[in-house]
């Protein structure tokens, strides 16, 4: 893998970093570099993501030190510190690891690293694994290789690498913990980091607690910008959660009502204008084509309902998941309010009456299921015929989904089922252009 491959940058891929001390007991490390193995110390945590990828975050629970496994090209180094993190919502059998490369040199000064290799100097008391000691690797001009190994599972290497006191170039390791991929792989070069941010204060049963505060050591410009203490809208640092928790109820009942209103307002006069006109049938036919239509339209908003609530829960998406409720929302309110409009006799009779005021259709005799294959095959046919007027409205549709972001990370556009809606809103635009138009004509 080469770092300095300019086709292999991917701007897309933003990481935040945000490595909290932990305790190190001389009793959990497991020391097999001697033979050919390495080693291995519980590194756990649950406090705040020590890892965020655009939207899915992780926490560390091991640190490994290994030999050289000669992962980049052009760089000379002599091991690899590796920290695994299990994903806080997603599948728990998928992992990252970040590795961050060792470099020997004997003038160089002890560290926590060495202490770690050593095995010595580790007493029970624990020592202060600090991130901010891994030298300049986490630095924001630090490149770093990000891939997918041939397990699932995600990998990050940074590529400065950190100098150490310890010899480990001659160590073999021969117990692989990830495996590595030399073609399918990504430089990232923009990462934001909040590496210097230390635990405030630690709770301990039966004492009085007292809270430390540390000055941030800004490591650029943006730092300035960036606020990293969250206090939380309910708990004993907010004396105004009953008003925090009436502004929600109220905004939430505020946006249902709105959707509410707006759909009752708009639903029947889109779904007489924009769909039951677009019809050129008569009679009984064009209620068995509006059964069809209705049909349809429910298997659509049903599996878009579920594909952005499920999509929001696995990538941790309150926006998807968000989506997903109120496109259901949507959809129930308005097949009711469609519904108990059409049985009334006043719509039954402005849609289905000749110029005798004779009635030409009835409900019990709808044919839904032998009209539902020509309605879906008329429909392809006419966008087939206007292919290009077609591929038009689907490039303008897709060019401002990309430039609205919904091809990002997170957005509606990167499922399956957002690139089916897509689809089937460009063929009905494309239908409905070219009825209207013929029409006018």
């Amino acid at each position: 893998m080469n770092s300095e491959d300019p086709s292999k940058i991917d701007n897309s891929i933003i990481t935040t970093y945000n490595y909290t001390n932990n305790s190190i007991y001389s009793n959990q490390i497991i020391h097999t570099l001697n033979t050919n193995g390495y080693v291995e110390i519980p590194f756990l945590s649950n406090g705040p993501p020590n890892v965020i990828i655009n939207r899915n975050q992780y926490n560390s629970n091991t640190l490994y030190i290994t030999g050289s496994n000669k992962l980049i090209d052009g760089i000379s180094y002599d091991g690899e510190l590796v920290i695994e993190h299990s994903p806080i919502t997603n599948d728990s059998s998928k992992k990252l690891f970040t590795v961050f490369l060792l470099k020997s040199d004997k003038n160089n000064s002890l560290t926590a690293i060495d202490s770690l290799i050593m095995n010595n100097n580790v007493s029970n008391i624990g020592i202060n694994f600090k991130p901010s000691e891994i030298g300049n690797s986490l630095n924001t001009d630090s490149k770093q290789i990000y891939y997918i190994d041939k397990n699932g599972n995600e990998v990050i290497i940074f590529t400065r690498p950190i100098l150490i006191n310890s010899n480990i170039n001659t160590v073999n390791t021969q117990e692989k913990i990830f495996t590595t991929n030399t073609t399918n792989y990504y430089v990232i070069i923009y990462s934001k980091y909040s590496d210097h941010i230390t635990e405030p204060f630690s709770l301990k049963e039966g004492l009085t607690n007292t809270a430390y505060c540390q000055p941030i050591e800004l490591i650029d410009s943006s730092g300035a910008e960036d606020a990293n203490l969250v206090i939380p809208l309910t708990g004993i640092y907010t004396p105004n959660d009953a008003t925090n928790n009436i502004i929600r109820t109220a905004i939430n009942f505020m946006a249902f009502v709105l959707v509410l209103g707006l759909t009752y307002i708009l639903t029947p006069m889109i779904y007489n204008d924009y769909v039951i006109d677009l019809i050129d049938k008569k009679g009984q036919d064009k209620m068995n084509r509006i059964r069809s239509i209705d049909f349809f339209i429910t298997v659509i908003f049903i599996a878009a309902t579920l594909s952005f609530i499920f999509k929001g829960v696995a990538d941790n998406n309150p926006n998807s998941t968000i989506l997903g409720f109120f496109v259901g929302l949507f959809f129930i309110i308005s097949f009711v309010i469609v519904q108990s409009k059409k049985i009334e006799s006043s719509w039954i009779t402005k849609q289905f009456t000749t110029g005798t005021s004779q009635i030409t259709a009835e409900y019990n005799k709808i044919k839904a299921i032998d009209d539902f294959l020509p309605f879906i095959k008329d429909n392809l046919m006419v966008f087939w015929s206007n292919i290009y007027l077609g591929i038009f409205i689907i490039l303008i549709v897709f060019l401002f989904a990309y430039l609205g972001n919904a091809f990002a990370s997170g957005g509606i556009l990167r499922s399956a089922t957002g690139i089916i809606c897509a689809l089937v809103l460009c063929i009905y635009l494309t239908i409905a252009i070219k009825t209207f138009t013929k029409d006018d004509d």
